[in-house]
């Protein structure tokens, strides 16, 4: 029976070789030394702060409440630059090796793959097809992590950590997508911010008055003068005592007219 890293390279074998074709670039291994920054302060807090409109649609492109500053959009556009390539998938066949070492190394971590000889072939395969959109250090992270934490899978609508039974494809493809979710969210959150329209104002929102009178068919009343209201006197608190002198004057003019 074949061991799981023989399976491996089989599944490997099996899977064939793409057109060939020179790449634009040189072919960039990333790893745990040389991943971007998990997060930047400006371009994934500051800036989003500063700018995002308060309201997200349901449908459509989110606003941003002014235009970006030079410092802002370029430090954006360098963020999006060194993150893009970072979450390339797993270029073939240049990383087929890569990770189909990573797959076969997590397999073995679960006494029933260690020989289950076509099994594994199969399994191995598999794995890697459904894995061919992420980029190769994500599929070693989370195959790692697999292999020495295990993995979530839901039973009766509870969650409980597997570290008995190897994973399915799907239940692979989510542990490796935490991995990297942190790093996509940042990408797509520069791509939008440098992408986004500036919010209309309210001014800027309602239609000329041209276009209203049109719709009418009539023209609109002239707009009324705002009227100031008149400023209230300066009270110096002793209007109480000024009301109470008052009274008191009228009450003696009253007896005196009465005597």
């Amino acid at each position: 029976m074949d061991s799981i890293g023989t399976a491996a390279m089989r599944a490997l074998a099996s899977l064939g070789s793409p057109p060939t074709y020179e790449p634009a670039k040189p072919l960039v291994r990333y790893d745990a030394r040389n991943l971007p920054a998990l997060c930047n302060p400006e371009t994934d807090l500051a800036i989003p702060q500063r700018v995002w409109s308060g309201w997200a649609p349901s449908v459509g492109r989110r606003e941003i409440v002014r235009a970006l500053r030079p410092d802002e959009r370029h430090a954006l556009q360098a963020r999006a630059a060194e993150l893009k390539p970072a979450l390339q998938p797993y270029a073939r066949p240049l990383e087929d090796d890569r990770v189909a070492q990573a797959v076969a190394d997590m397999f073995s971590g679960f006494p029933s793959m260690r020989h289950s000889g076509e099994d594994a072939v199969g399994r191995v395969d598999s794995a890697m097809r459904a894995l061919s959109k992420f980029p190769a250090w994500a599929i070693e992270q989370g195959c790692r992590s697999i292999q020495q934490n295990g993995y979530e899978t839901i039973q009766n609508d509870i969650a409980k950590i597997e570290r008995h039974w190897p994973p399915s494809d799907p239940e692979i493809c989510r542990a490796v997508a935490t991995i990297e979710k942190i790093y996509r969210a940042a990408l797509v959150n520069s791509e939008a911010l440098l992408a986004a329209p500036i919010e209309q104002t309210e001014d800027e929102l309602r239609p000329p008055r041209e276009e209203i009178e049109a719709k009418l068919g009539r023209p609109l009343e002239p707009r009324k003068p705002v009227i100031n209201p008149e400023p209230e006197p300066h009270h110096d608190g002793k209007h109480a005592q000024r009301v109470l002198a008052d009274l008191e004057a009228r009450r003696a003019r009253h007896q005196e007219s009465a005597a």
